[in-house]
């Protein structure tokens, strides 16, 4: 069973489990390093996967923490 949450990205509370997130045309800049820093911390010890869609999206790749699976879907090293 998966949860929906709909929240300030840059403040939202995840949960104790293996997380999948999904932008829909992500935000950039700023904004997008905090809530990719907070993913990172937030899932310690447990799996992130992240897929996204939209313009200048692929800035999420460029993390050196996450590894590409294919295009548009990246996930957590370690």
């Amino acid at each position: 069973a998966g949860e929906v949450i709909h929240a300030d990205a840059t403040a939202a509370e995840y949960p104790p489990d293996n997380i999948f997130a999904f932008f829909y045309n992500p935000f950039h800049g700023m904004i997008l390093n905090v809530v990719l820093e907070r993913l990172r911390t937030a899932t310690e010890g447990r799996a992130l996967v992240i897929a996204w869609v939209g313009p200048g999206s692929e800035s999420v790749a460029e993390h050196s923490w996450l590894r590409p699976i294919r295009p548009g879907v990246c996930r957590k090293i370690g």
